[in-house]
């Protein structure tokens, strides 16, 4: 198995980008703050990046909802009227 099989290429700015869904001078400005930890500087403008560096700084960014099934659905003062006489009514 050669090298490259065994340790993927380092991900660039660009790739992060696209994953992300942002733009690469996003990912720069995040990498060169230090709000992605783990990215190293090839040069002035390049970038890179581990893909268990960038899947870890994923999984912490993960936040758990909690959702009220009572706030689910917009409520504009008309609908909110509706459920409340429905609530009142029991039904």
């Amino acid at each position: 198995m050669s090298d490259h099989q065994q340790h993927p290429p380092d991900l660039s700015t660009k790739q992060v980008a696209a994953e992300l869904g942002v733009s690469p001078t996003t990912i720069s400005q995040y990498f060169a703050s230090g709000k992605i930890p783990g990215a190293y500087r090839l040069s002035e403008r390049r970038w890179r990046i581990t893909r268990a560096d960038l899947d870890a700084w994923k999984e912490s960014q993960r936040v758990t909802p909690v959702v009220d099934p009572h706030r689910l659905m917009a409520r504009t003062p008309r609908s909110q009227a509706y459920w409340e006489n429905r609530r009142r009514r029991g039904r």
